[in-house]
């Protein structure tokens, strides 16, 4: 009797699981940011002269066409230190042109790490399912082998809608992995909401921690003889109103440490009067006239620092910010 009760649920169980088969393979066939621009970078890989790593904040405020030589911006949302160094280390032997990284620190990064932030644990399998890694995930969870689990059946049936009958690319990013847009938001209640957010999942015993892994890029950069750039971003004043003055000093503690110990340039852009309120999608975030405003900025000031370096200028390393 039970035999039969539980071959009649196979049985009728069948349809659906080969539908949820279906719309797997067909979710493996449709690109997104990840896979896509996995893609690119892979693809040209020897040719890359300039690798730009970080969060959001560097996805969206430096375009890669604005930088010297060959430039691919490997950053994405919520990006934390951990996998900046995953990418950099998996990705390093086979840059073989490579000759500038440029690494941001903004407020969040010290204090910061994917399976802290319940909003953004689910990035961890992004990261496992796209690139191999097997940080911050449960090897038991389907999500681990799984898209449609991992974005849910409803966002996977949708983008497999839109993408077949409407030709909507699944891809956000611009050439060469920046992400443009021309929105805003209150800047005022987003100072107000974002800074409060970031401090909630703010973690003082991560410090030494991603201070860690930050010299470790370093390192590894100058043994290979690549300049590598610290940079932290701009803010708009309604954001650095909303967080902590002792978690920003102490961010800038780290980075003029990490700067004078290594001999490595540090701009710091986060407070830097030349952005104004139209220049930002919200509070912690540039938009399109911001980032076509900051990318040419932090591009000269690379020149400017590597012009210095090649004549012996006594200077280095720098130290700059507003």
């Amino acid at each position: 009797m039970i035999t039969r009760f539980l071959i009649r649920i196979l049985w009728f169980s069948l349809p659906v699981l080969a539908a949820l088969f279906i719309l797997e393979m067909i979710q493996r066939t449709i690109p997104n940011d990840y896979t896509h621009k996995k893609q690119l970078l892979e693809a040209h890989l020897p040719e890359w002269q300039t690798l730009v790593l970080g969060s959001s904040h560097t996805y969206l405020a430096i375009i890669p066409d604005s930088l010297d030589g060959l430039a691919f911006n490997l950053s994405a949302t919520a990006q934390t230190l951990y996998f900046d160094h995953f990418l950099f280390e998996k990705y390093i032997d086979k840059m073989t042109s490579l000759e500038t990284v440029i690494l941001p620190i903004s407020y969040p990064s010290l204090g910061a790490e994917s399976d802290r932030n319940p909003g953004d644990f689910n990035r961890s399998y992004h990261y496992r399912l796209f690139y191999g890694s097997s940080a911050f995930t449960n090897p038991f969870s389907i999500k681990s082998y799984s898209i449609v689990n991992l974005f849910t059946i409803k966002t996977s049936v949708d983008r497999t809608i839109s993408y077949y009958t409407k030709g909507d690319s699944l891809v956000e990013f611009r050439r060469n992995g920046w992400f443009a847009t021309d929105e805003q938001k209150d800047l005022e209640k987003s100072g107000k909401d974002v800074g409060p957010y970031h401090d909630r999942f703010y973690f003082e015993e991560l410090i030494p921690v991603n201070t860690g892994r930050i010299a470790a890029i370093i390192q590894k950069c100058k043994e290979r003889d690549i300049d590598l750039i610290l940079i932290s971003p701009p803010m708009y004043m309604t954001y650095i109103e909303n967080t902590r003055p002792e978690r920003y000093a102490a961010m800038t503690a780290v980075m003029d440490s990490l700067s004078a110990a290594w001999e490595v340039p540090y701009f710091d852009f986060t407070r830097d009067p030349r952005f104004e309120a139209a220049d930002f999608f919200d509070s912690n975030h540039l938009r399109t006239q911001g980032a076509k405003k900051f990318s040419p900025m932090l591009n000269t000031k690379i020149s400017e620092y590597k012009a210095g370096k090649t004549g012996n200028d006594k200077n280095l390393p720098w130290k700059w910010a507003w």
